[in-house]
């Protein structure tokens, strides 16, 4: 046997197998369309009761946010109020301590004044419990003894010292004094 290509002889004139294209083409299309147009539509009726259910959730969460905002504002409201009354005993507090004299800063005073010369190695604070009167210790060295001494008249002259005492088995040595001085005096600026 013998096997024969068969060419395929299109008998159509062009113009009507363009014809017979183009119409297989639309209808393709249409078909395609419709399937398109089908498939939104089915999805669209199964979306609605999803839109439905969400759209309930919302609303809830709507109520349930407007009362806890109800309820945050009135727990607000009383947290400011405890918040006022506890500053403004703190304010008080801090009122009565505004008059009242600390050891840090009678140090800072007492380091205020000049002390060319003379170096501090220690700086003791005492309050006398029965007379509130406050008493500093000063320890150091001083290069000489006038250097001391115009310390001692610098520590004098400020308002807020009212004596400066040292001992006069200070003034024995002319250079490399160690001393210790008794300062007495409000230490109010």
């Amino acid at each position: 046997m013998i096997f024969m290509k068969t060419k395929f002889i299109n008998l159509l004139p062009a113009i009507r197998a363009r014809m017979i294209r183009k119409t297989y083409f639309i209808r393709l299309a249409t078909i395609i369309f419709f399937a398109l147009a089908t498939t939104v539509f089915l999805y669209g009726i199964l979306s609605i009761p999803t839109y439905i259910y969400l759209n309930s959730e919302v609303e809830g969460q709507q109520q349930v946010l407007s009362t806890l905002k109800v309820q945050l504002s009135k727990q607000h409201i009383e947290e400011v109020e405890k918040r006022i009354t506890k500053l403004n005993n703190n304010s008080k507090f801090l009122e009565t301590i505004n008059g009242h004299i600390t050891a840090s800063g009678v140090v800072r005073r007492v380091l205020t004044v000049p002390r060319v010369g003379v170096t501090l190695s220690q700086i003791t604070y005492f309050v006398s419990k029965t007379t509130k009167k406050i008493t500093v210790m000063i320890s150091g060295n001083a290069g000489t003894r006038n250097e001391l001494q115009q310390y001692q008249r610098d520590l004098q002259n400020t308002s807020f010292i009212s004596s400066a005492d040292l001992p006069v088995d200070v003034y024995a040595k002319e250079k490399d004094i160690a001393f210790t001085m008794k300062l007495t005096g409000t230490f109010k600026p």
